[in-house]
């Protein structure tokens, strides 16, 4: 049975969140703000011969450049889902729904229909209608979601890294587990 949860998971055990790697996150940000401290050296360097259209350019380039690192926020490595050996949690707005692995089938690698027709791992869940409401609204789907069934919704991820491959692994094993 799926269950609503106030608060984030924390589970014991194996586990694993389905997220932007920290260090991917901190790489991106690194590299916006040398963007930034780069433009702004160079706009200082050359600031009496650039006409001045360019030195506004050159202000509101750098600016938004180390805004952007230095906001927290804008790269906040928000979870998509957490696993771990009883099933997984979904994030909604206040609250995390759990959906044990008996709910959660056909764990696979296929096409996602996000606009780029990517690939991504795919699995299908029984939830009530209340719970698609409020955690799925908008999924995305994978290129075989008509054939869950009505009683199923197929949700698709696309998001890297891991490998949607490795993924799916990691997703097989957590429910394959041996419950002690």
């Amino acid at each position: 049975m799926n269950r609503i949860h106030r608060e984030a998971p924390s589970p014991a055990g194996a586990c694993f969140v389905y997220r932007l790697p920290t260090w991917l996150t901190q790489l991106a940000r690194a590299l916006i703000g040398i963007a930034g401290i780069t433009t702004a050296f160079l706009a200082f360097e050359h600031w009496s011969t650039m006409p001045m259209p360019v030195r506004v350019l050159c202000i509101f380039l750098g600016a938004g450049f180390l805004l952007i690192a230095l906001n927290r926020r804008i790269f906040d490595p928000r979870a998509h889902f957490v696993a771990d050996e009883q099933g997984i949690f979904f994030p909604g707005q206040d609250r995390w729904l759990f959906v044990p692995w008996p709910n959660i089938s056909n764990i696979r690698v296929v096409e996602i229909m996000d606009g780029e027709s990517s690939t991504g791992i795919a699995f299908n869940l029984r939830l009530s209608s209340q719970e698609k409401a409020e955690f799925f609204r908008q999924p995305l789907r994978p290129a075989d979601h008509l054939h869950a069934g009505g009683a199923q919704l197929a949700v698709g991820y696309a998001s890297y890294p891991p490998s949607p491959k490795a993924l799916a692994t990691i997703l097989l094993g957590l429910k394959h587990k041996p419950r002690q």
